[in-house]
């Protein structure tokens, strides 16, 4: 319950409460309503009524913009409850918000046991143009019609959008343009209104309004968010920088990989390349982490994909050939080719048979 006649601060909260996927009734000073397993109040909430309220078991809290006056201080002090300030307090609200939702709201997705976790896989191009993106929608939407409850995560903001490339750019959903400022815990209800490719298949892209892709904060809360309400998450990931500055996206997944595939077109130079990029990362990986080489085989006369494998040091865990009319249904906007003999729905396929340590 929010009781305030103050916009802005209505509209913070508001949009906290949608982040957290925690409905909010609105009702005022003079028109109260009851009720509320937590209810946040102005500074012009009558003592008397708050006090009566925690006596009958509500949680008050008192809210307010900042810089607060220090008359708002002096209502916090005659009302005797938990004073925060927005939007420093931002992540307290959230947090609080979420445990009024997970408290007693819908269970995990279908198929999902409860306290356990997603199986993480990242999908990285050991150069540009290698065919992350492709890999990664190829695994996604394999274990989606598989009846696995997949998230396929676009944390590339060069990568032109995943969503571009499975042909849903038009389809409505939370984009990542949506969540811009989120950060703390996050619902796992939020992320069943991202892009919806099918029943069992989210898609979080990047959105077409020019405001980039996610700050690390912000992902991080999508990855815990995206583990406790899925069976599978595929992350398609950024390229660290050449020159070692801070990859603020990639520093914030690998950690959380289960599996990392380098996918690798058969040439000395991606080789080259591919080796830059995963002695860039391979610190980074927890431990447990399985970590592979996928190679795409391309000309006549290219290196063997087992001389690709060896060279950047990886075991090879796949061999894509060529495949018919790919591009230019990519092009079109069609998507990837649907028929069972594919040979990244057969890679796919095969390679998520494989259990994950999770």
């Amino acid at each position: 319950m929010l009781e305030t006649a103050d916009a802005e601060l209505a509209r913070e909260i508001l949009d906290l409460a949608a982040a957290a996927g925690c409905p909010v009734r609105r009702s005022s000073a003079e028109r109260p309503s009851g009720g509320a397993g937590l209810r946040l109040v102005d500074e012009h909430a009558d003592p008397a009524r708050v006090a009566g309220l925690r006596e009958a078991g509500e949680e008050v809290v008192l809210v307010g913009l900042e810089p607060a006056a220090r008359e708002w201080w002096v209502a916090a002090a005659d009302l005797d409850v938990p004073a925060l300030e927005l939007p420093a307090a931002r992540s307290w609200l959230l947090d609080r918000l979420l445990d009024a939702v997970e408290g007693g709201g819908p269970g995990p997705a279908p198929g999902v046991a409860p306290g356990a976790g997603a199986r993480v896989v990242g999908v990285l191009g050991g150069r540009g143009g290698a065919g992350a993106s492709v890999l990664a929608a190829a695994l996604a939407t394999t274990a989606a019609e598989d009846g696995i409850a997949t998230l396929l995560v676009d944390a590339d903001p060069c990568s032109g959008g995943v969503d571009l490339l499975l042909g849903g750019d038009e389809l409505p959903g939370l984009r990542w343009s949506d969540l811009l400022g989120v950060e703390g815990r996050l619902s796992g209800d939020v992320l069943r209104g991202v892009l919806r490719m099918g029943p069992d298949l989210g898609v979080l892209a990047q959105g077409r309004d020019g405001r980039g892709g996610p700050a690390p904060e912000t992902l991080r809360s999508v990855l815990e968010a995206a583990r406790r309400g899925h069976e599978l998450v595929v992350v398609d990931l950024p390229r660290p920088d050449p020159v070692g500055a801070d990859d603020g996206e990639t520093a914030v997944v690998l950690p959380e990989l289960d599996d990392l595939l380098l996918i690798l077109p058969t040439s000395v130079r991606a080789a080259a390349a591919g080796c830059g990029s995963i002695d860039r990362v391979r610190e980074r990986l927890r431990p447990d982490c399985r970590v592979g080489a996928v190679v795409r085989l391309v000309g006549v006369d290219a290196p063997a994909a087992e001389e690709i494998a060896d060279a950047v040091g990886l075991p090879l865990v796949g061999v894509l050939r060529s495949e018919r009319d790919l591009d230019a249904r990519l092009e079109r906007g069609e998507g990837l080719p649907p028929g069972r003999r594919s040979p990244l729905r057969l890679f796919a396929r095969r390679w998520l048979s494989v259990p994950g340590p999770r």
